[in-house]
């Protein structure tokens, strides 16, 4: 991850910003539907006008904020240079914010603050009033893990024994698997501990796909949906 240097962009917040600037400014010889936001030498910073007359704010060929006369189209990329970019070409009502390396833009709605994630195509919001915003399509859908202690503590007593039975036998020699493929590869072999939890004869054979304890634990949480994912609402980042 790296970032670049904004001190020279020129901040665009509005359609009308985007056109003033775009006639006030010289394209590049090599590139006459784009004008520089930096110096002329960084080309990879330019305001793009497209063959819809849409001004597009590019960061190395990416149109992170588009403005048109009726909408405005924000992407979302989760490198810094990126998140940086945005935050000097975002509209009014608009911000950039990377969440544990994950960009969302945080909208001013009438519904309150919404943080939004681009989901198949770029957020498309048009205006309501001044700064405040309305979305268009359909925005990505983020998850989160979320733990239920009820079903987590029904879970682990499913699979008390079993832990028990193999640290202990750990400890007396038996060559049991500390490393075994993942979860979906042992979803029989849950489900039969989860049915049958105290019929000790089945743990040998059982340890040779579900292995240390943390492993029964962990998929016994998955397999009872004590531990699962969630989306996230809009008016909050995900926790986890």
């Amino acid at each position: 991850m790296w970032s670049i240097s904004t001190r020279g962009i020129r901040s665009i917040h509005s359609y009308e910003a985007a056109a003033e600037f775009w006639a006030d400014s010289k394209p590049w010889d090599n590139k006459p539907n784009a004008v520089p936001l930096d110096d002329r030498r960084m080309q990879h910073k330019s305001l793009v006008k497209n063959a819809l007359g849409e001004y597009e704010c590019t960061l190395f060929q990416t149109a992170m904020v588009t403005y048109a006369k009726d909408a405005v189209y924000l992407r979302c990329d989760n490198r810094v240079s990126s998140n940086m970019f945005s935050n000097c070409v975002a509209p009014a009502g608009c911000q950039p914010v990377s969440h544990k390396g994950t960009m969302f833009w945080q909208v001013s709605t009438e519904a309150g603050q919404q943080f939004l994630c681009e989901g198949v195509t770029p957020l498309k919001l048009q205006l309501v009033s001044p700064g405040i915003w309305t979305l268009v399509n359909k925005p990505g859908t983020p998850h989160e893990w979320v733990y239920d202690r009820k079903l987590g503590a029904a879970a682990r007593k499913a699979v008390k024994l079993y832990c028990v039975w193999y640290e202990t036998s750990l400890r007396l020699g038996m060559d049991l698997p500390t490393h075994v493929h993942g979860f979906d590869y042992a979803i029989p072999q849950i489900c039969e501990l989860l049915e049958k939890p105290d019929v000790l004869e089945n743990f040998p054979a059982l340890a040779r796909r579900i292995g240390p304890p943390i492993n029964a634990v962990n998929s016994a949480y998955l397999m009872t949906g004590a531990r699962k994912k969630m989306p996230v609402p809009f008016h909050r980042l995900p926790r986890t």
